[in-house]
């Protein structure tokens, strides 16, 4: 029967163990010994043992292993490998016992490249398995199977892309912008933290730039931006800027921003405005909110007014931090009319780029060059195989893209075809995202002018 099978695959490799053991003491040097014999009619039962349907899955798993021991003892590796291809999916949450087993046996025969192989294709499935089970152990064992680092790389880029698992990770991943992540999620991030691994792997693999990539796209701007310190260039000197900058600006867009007052300090502090698009006006709007002061918010006014959309930002700090009232009878400025002008003319402005964003036909190079700013400004970036059609953002540092959807309670106007949608960058439809850009720079240059109307009827009262 199938138990006499068994048992008699287990005498067969003791048998096959003591040949080996006589003939190394005896210094056998036959290049056809007796041991191999044996250990072939073990690896023989053993995979006939592992065939029955009888067989409970601890016992398969069992007769698997004696199987591929047996051939590979038996130099049979090519029936070796054939065990671990066939059986690849039993396998894959095995894998520890197997490599263990096979780090044991290899040092008694010669190491062959078929098996090598399938180990190494074994260990990228068990890579997977033990990652999903959160078994952080037998993760770290299936990793080191893998010989090749750039194949390693490979793995670990490829494991989990979900941005949910890495929320737990960053200072603004409890927004409730962000809220679609599950706990399941975080505490399988927790268990293994993928992204230590690779850019350790990158980094040794001299990737220094990819790793900063990899570190921002899951969010951890700060970590990012002191890898590109290592390579001390102006292009990576120019990103590390980029990087900072869009940490200050997510985390003034938190409503409880100032728990963080004293680090996003020293972050602007760091922030050098020749090196960076939108950085002079990060910069100056952080140090108006941060120093809440009326000269700071004056500066930020001034830096800001050579782009619309910032200006208009920095025109709602302002309103924000000393009101609009402070902001009619103390900004600089021949008198109160002039400041009205300033304000009405900002709306204007805005009510442009509207109109221009939803504009279908052909732009000239300059409208062109206003739309791209807009889009950036909400982390938008044109899509390198489509630019025309389609825009790409990152899940994880678009909280302001977020505010604005939430306000004008829309969904990510996905592209079709473009993949999941917890991918850690979206692809997203152009002339979809700009329509709801636009609708949106016209409900808040609106709300401008209303406040502004109110404030001058009120001004006007006062003066009758």
């Amino acid at each position: 029967g199938e138990h006499e099978s068994a048992r008699s695959a287990k005498m067969f490799e003791l048998y096959a163990d003591l040949c080996y053991e006589r003939g190394i003491k005896g210094h056998d040097k036959m290049t056809s010994s007796p041991h191999e014999k044996y250990y072939s009619y073990a690896a023989k039962l053993f995979e006939k043992s592992s065939s029955s349907l009888a067989t409970s899955l601890v016992e398969k798993n069992g007769f698997i292993l004696g199987a591929f021991r047996n051939y590979f003892q038996s130099n049979n590796p090519i029936q070796a490998a054939k065990i671990i291809e066939t059986n690849s999916v039993h396998l894959q949450k095995h894998f520890k016992s197997l490599y263990s087993m096979w780090c044991k046996i290899q040092s008694r025969q010669s190491n062959d490249a078929n098996v090598a192989k399938q180990i190494s294709t074994m260990a990228k499935l068990a890579c997977r398995a033990y990652y999903s089970d959160g078994d952080r152990d037998s993760f770290t064992v299936a990793l080191g199977a893998i010989s090749s680092r750039i194949e390693r790389i490979q793995v670990l880029s490829n494991l989990d892309e979900s941005f949910q698992c890495f929320l737990s990770d960053i200072p603004w991943g409890k927004h409730r912008c962000f809220s679609t992540q599950s706990m399941s999620q975080k505490i399988k991030s927790k268990k293994i933290n993928l992204t230590d691994v690779l850019v350790k792997e990158l980094i040794d693999d001299g990737q220094i730039i990819r790793a900063s990539e990899i570190l921002e796209e899951r969010g951890q701007l700060i970590e990012a931006s002191k890898k590109l310190d290592e390579l001390n260039t102006i292009d990576s000197k120019c990103r590390r800027t980029e990087l900072l900058s869009c940490y200050t600006s997510i985390i003034l867009s938190l409503e409880n921003w100032s728990v963080h007052r004293d680090e996003l300090l020293k972050v602007v502090e760091c922030l050098e405005p020749s090196l960076g698009e939108h950085t002079p006006y990060i910069k100056s709007i952080a140090l108006a909110k941060i120093n809440n002061t009326e000269q700071n918010v004056f500066d930020s006014l001034d830096v800001c007014k050579v782009s619309t959309i910032w200006k208009f930002t920095s025109i709602m700090m302002a309103l924000e931090t000393i009101g609009l009232n402070t902001l009619l009878n103390r900004m600089p400025g021949s008198d109160i009319w002039f400041r009205v002008f300033f304000l009405t003319t900002t709306v204007r402005e805005m009510r442009l780029i509207a109109s221009l964003l939803q504009k279908s036909s052909l732009r000239s190079i300059e409208e062109e060059r206003q739309i791209s700013q807009i889009e950036s400004y909400f982390d938008l970036k044109p899509y390198q195989f489509d630019p025309a059609n389609q825009l790409t953002t990152n899940m994880l540092t678009n909280l302001r893209l977020r505010l604005m959807l939430e306000t004008e309670n829309k969904d990510f106007p996905v592209s079709s075809g473009s993949g999941s949608s917890s991918s850690l960058k979206l692809i997203l439809d152009r002339k979809k995202m700009n329509y709801i850009i636009a609708c949106h720079v016209c409900r808040i240059s609106y709300s401008l002018l209303l406040k502004l109307e109110k404030c001058l009827a009120n001004l006007s009262s006062n003066i009758k």
